[in-house]
């Protein structure tokens, strides 16, 4: 067996270190926006958990290069539609007046999830 020589060792710990730093950076953007738009919304802080988990396993689920892994963009989506799918109002109008998605992109992303929603047996 073979040594890994040393450049190419260093190449890929560095691809790993890049990663996992992409990985965090993410992840504390979503906190971040996440923290900001349910202090400006003056909602209860036990949603922030319920969010930022769901915020984490949809992100996960977007191809690399598509506008709403974004997490200025999918942090709002993820609050409206994780309240949204269990029957709880959210004022929709106030959501993006704070958020920093464009009204169009959100209308698209919402006619989307509502079509994938009803096929895939949501109510």
């Amino acid at each position: 067996m073979k040594a890994i020589s040393g450049k190419k060792n260093g190449i890929i710990k560095n691809q790993h270190q890049n990663i996992k730093g992409n990985a965090s950076m993410w992840i504390q953007q979503g906190q971040r926006e996440l923290n900001r738009l349910v202090t400006l919304m003056n909602l209860d802080r036990t949603c922030f958990k319920l969010f930022f988990d769901k915020f984490v396993k949809v992100r996960q689920i977007f191809r690399e290069g598509t506008k709403f892994r974004d997490p200025i963009r999918l942090v709002p989506l993820v609050m409206y539609f994780t309240l949204h799918f269990r029957g709880i109002k959210m004022n929709r109008e106030e959501l993006l007046s704070h958020a920093r998605i464009p009204r169009r992109e959100f209308d698209a992303f919402e006619l989307q999830i509502l079509s994938y929603h009803a096929r895939h047996g949501g109510s």
